[in-house]
């Protein structure tokens, strides 16, 4: 099983990743997130470099661009799609 994960504001919600991948994640990669997070450089964490670490696991697929995800048909392959309902304001 694959578990798909959409949302469009990766660098914002590295604590949310964690938690709800914590178990395929394992420690050095939690440490690695972590360490984005609380990068203080200025530059912030980039989602490619989040979607890399995540994606190690070969079980959490990132998308942050949904409709990229869409035109490549990964939602019809029997993964499980895990994605952020939060309302936006604004």
């Amino acid at each position: 099983m694959k578990i798909l994960y959409v949302e469009d504001e990766l660098s914002r919600n590295i604590p949310g990743i964690i938690r709800l991948f914590e178990k395929y994640l394992g420690k050095k990669k939690i440490r690695r997130l972590k360490e984005l997070e609380e990068d203080e450089s200025g530059y912030g964490a980039e989602p490619d470099e989040i979607k890399g670490i995540v994606e190690e696991t070969n079980i959490v697929e990132v998308e942050y661009r949904f409709p990229a995800r869409i035109t490549q048909s990964g939602l019809s392959s029997g993964k499980v799609c895990a994605a952020d309902h939060r309302q936006k304001s604004g």
